[in-house]
């Protein structure tokens, strides 16, 4: 299953785009991943990234504080 869904979001070296601006990035972390030829490093940070903001909007909306 993770596979798969790893697959059907998966894009070409071309259209890879981390979840930050790679003109902006400092940290060798960042510099890796946006000098990733592949893509995929480019593509893991950014489905992350997006995993985490779910995450998060369900934590925030569930929050009673």
């Amino acid at each position: 299953m993770v596979f798969l869904s790893q697959s059907i979001n998966a894009q070409s070296p071309q259209e890879a785009k981390p979840s930050f601006d790679c003109t902006k990035a400092t940290t060798k972390v960042e510099k890796i991943i946006c000098s990733d030829s592949s893509g995929e490093l480019q593509n893991l940070d950014k489905q992350l990234f997006e995993s985490y903001q779910a995450i998060k909007a369900k934590l925030d909306k569930n929050d009673i504080s």
